[in-house]
């Protein structure tokens, strides 16, 4: 079973151009033999709610695709969020490569990102659990599991967002 120890993990963090938040890609590597190989991906979105209004931000994120501008518009329902003075981390996507899959690595991936996250002083985590599915009934049933796996760990329903079944937590 792969651990947190075992996970190495390459980001890549640039500004968005024209707007106030930093789109990250995130690489989890582990070690094979004598080189690390790519075993999966996350992909979030980070931003400081001290220095943007969530109305402009909002509409950053708009620009960057439609669904996610209406998941930052419902973040002014997540209570006390006015409160707030870390950084927002926003996942959209975290994946492990099928063939590596049910070994541990998404598990000890999450966990190695949210320590890193902690960090760097991320003090809200907000996910979008099966953003890039589709609605094909394979999906629902991975969406449904994903949405419960997040929930077991802590994670609330913004039940603004429907469509986007947006989830959040406190780090």
């Amino acid at each position: 079973m792969i651990t947190e120890d075992d996970i190495h993990v390459d980001y890549q963090i640039q500004m968005k151009a024209g707007t106030e938040i930093f789109t990250c890609a995130a690489d989890c590597r582990i070690k094979d033999e004598e080189q690390q190989v790519k075993v999966g991906d996350a992909h979030f979105y980070l931003f400081n709610p001290q220095r943007s209004s969530l109305e402009s931000l909002s509409m950053y994120a708009g620009e960057i695709s439609e669904g996610l501008g209406d998941v930052y518009r419902d973040l002014k329902h997540i209570p006390d969020i006015d409160d707030v003075f870390g950084l927002i981390a926003v996942f959209d996507d975290l994946q492990v490569v099928e063939a590596e899959r049910n070994k541990g690595i998404g598990e000890s991936f999450g966990q190695k990102l949210l320590e890193e996250l902690r960090f760097l002083d991320v003090e809200l985590l907000v996910v979008i659990p099966g953003y890039y599915t589709n609605t094909s009934k394979q999906d629902e049933v991975y969406n449904k599991r994903i949405r419960t796996y997040y929930k077991k760990n802590g994670f609330k329903r913004l039940r603004k967002n429907m469509d986007n079944p947006v989830m959040y937590t406190y780090l």
